[in-house]
């Protein structure tokens, strides 16, 4: 068999070094943050006619948005997340991709209302069985209190054995 608690000292060693090297690595190259931990901007557009993704990257790269990042959310609709925009900067793209790919649709205000609505629907749901489930309980247990009582009271009176 093998010694684990004997060799305890050097599996403590190796975990140190492990950790140290973790340490000195995060220290040396650091973190690079998301856009949620940074600031910056997100969008989600819409466009009428058939866009590819390829497109709209060199499109924002030729506007001077070397970072950008874009999701295909769906039929002609984008998730652009990119460096932080002024309101003006926001225009300026906004007019700049309707130059180039026709009729744009910024819809970050209703899809960020239809996601928390259907994030807080299933909470809802939940808090409502919860709160009948308690509510179900509480006479389950009286019910089952009065039943008790019940059968050790009116039971054997029933089988005539009671009072006699």
């Amino acid at each position: 068999m093998f010694d684990i608690t004997g060799k305890r000292f050097l599996f403590f060693l190796i975990s140190e070094a492990l950790i140290l090297i973790g340490i000195i690595s995060l220290v040396v190259f650091g973190l690079k943050p998301g856009i949620e931990f940074s600031s910056g901007s997100m969008l989600t557009v819409s466009f009428e006619q058939e866009v590819a993704q390829s497109e709209l990257r060199q499109e924002l790269v030729n506007l001077g948005y070397p970072n950008v990042i874009i999701q295909r959310t769906g039929e002609g609709d984008f998730f652009i997340r990119t460096r932080e925009l002024t309101g003006e900067d926001k225009a300026a793209l906004e007019s700049a991709l309707t130059a180039r790919f026709g009729s744009v649709t910024e819809r970050s205000i209703t899809l960020w209302i239809a996601s928390a609505l259907i994030a807080i629907l299933p909470v809802i749901m939940l808090a409502t069985t919860f709160m009948t489930i308690s509510k179900l309980m509480e006479k389950i247990d009286s019910l089952a209190a009065f039943s008790l009582v019940a059968n050790t009271i009116y039971a054997p009176l029933a089988l005539g054995r009671g009072s006699h």
